[in-house]
């Protein structure tokens, strides 16, 4: 008797869930995109819950350009990215082969050849990440401002590695007496910094850019100090507290992102105002990768706008986000 009234039981509770998915495909179907089922109304749209935070639309720069602090200027004229990727790829290689040790202290020790790669490097003026290419664990690495959520992003924890060694390598010189060597890597790791968070190629290497640059400004501010730089040692003080605003700057703003991540009406509604009101590119893009998913909720409202992004936004990578989010294939750059 029991079996027979558990078997009713699960068959009853099958039928309601079998005839509520069956409404929801016929509303999903028939109505525009969902949205009135979902509740997503026109002054949600136009008024979501994120547009209230202060700073949304903000840009985010330093108010300290660390460039300016350095005494030696970068001159060259060659992309610096190139050279911090080969050694990357240095790196990898090695450590595929098993011939990459780690010092006492953790920190991986890199050989004088790719040390002088990545001086080599914070020598030039520029750095363009996406005018190289890598492969790194036999999976290409989204160089490029990212614009899909699956892009590999494998380089960044070697580049963090990279930054590590370089104040470690300068630390042993100064230990060692050789403050000009010293100097000279404590400042190629802040210019190294520079160039890896002002790419703005996701977020996770904005900060890990801001991480670089905060450990060299650091070892440069105690630096000026034991040799009794006063000035010197005040402006890279400065720059710390201007860096420190900047990175909670940030996280604020990267926090706001998941206020738009979500199926609920108004993480569909946040999505949007981001995409259409933030001048952040970087911000942009992020919103879009929600908004590909949560299409499923509201397509007759999203779809427009992804696609007017995808045919017409000035940057190449937000085009290039959107068109992701709509699964199309890429538009020729003469139809734009």
């Amino acid at each position: 008797m029991k079996s027979r009234v558990l078997i009713a039981f699960a068959i009853g509770i099958l039928l309601i869930v079998l005839g509520t998915g069956a409404v929801l495909w016929y509303v999903v179907r028939h109505l525009p995109g969902g949205a009135l089922l979902f509740g997503i109304s026109e002054q949600m749209l136009a008024n979501p819950p994120i547009a209230s935070i202060p700073g949304v639309t903000d840009r985010i720069v330093h108010g300290i350009d660390p460039l300016s602090l350095l005494q030696d200027q970068p001159t060259g004229a060659s992309n610096a990215a190139t050279s911090y990727i080969e050694v990357v790829r240095s790196l990898a290689a090695r450590q595929a082969e098993g011939a990459l040790d780690r010092s006492p202290e953790g920190i991986y020790l890199l050989t004088d050849s790719e040390f002088d790669t990545f001086l080599e490097g914070a020598r030039q003026t520029d750095c363009d990440f996406s005018k190289e290419s890598l492969v790194l664990y036999g999976k290409p690495v989204r160089l490029a401002p990212a614009a899909d959520i699956s892009d590999s992003l494998a380089h960044l924890s070697w580049l963090t590695e990279i930054g590590r060694a370089a104040i470690e390598r300068g630390a042993q010189h100064e230990a060692a007496g050789r403050p000009t060597a010293a100097l000279q890597f404590y400042e190629a790791t802040v210019k190294f910094g520079f160039d890896v968070e002002r790419g703005r190629e996701s977020i996770i290497q904005v900060l890990t850019g801001a991480a670089i640059q905060k450990m060299g400004a650091q070892k440069l501010r105690q630096f000026y100090e034991a040799n009794g730089a006063t000035l010197r040692a005040q402006q890279w003080s400065d720059f710390l507290d201007d860096l420190k605003i900047f990175i909670s700057k940030f996280k604020d703003k990267t926090d706001m992102l998941m206020k738009a991540v979500g199926l609920t009406p108004e993480t569909v509604a946040n999505g949007l105002w981001i995409l259409q009101h933030d001048r952040d590119h970087l911000f942009r893009r992020e919103a879009l990768a929600g908004l590909g998913v949560q299409r499923v909720l509201a397509r007759d409202t999203v779809d427009p706008v992804l696609e007017r992004i995808a045919e017409s936004d000035p940057d190449p990578y937000v085009r290039e986000a959107a068109r992701n989010a709509l699964k199309l294939a890429p538009v020729p750059e003469t139809d734009k």
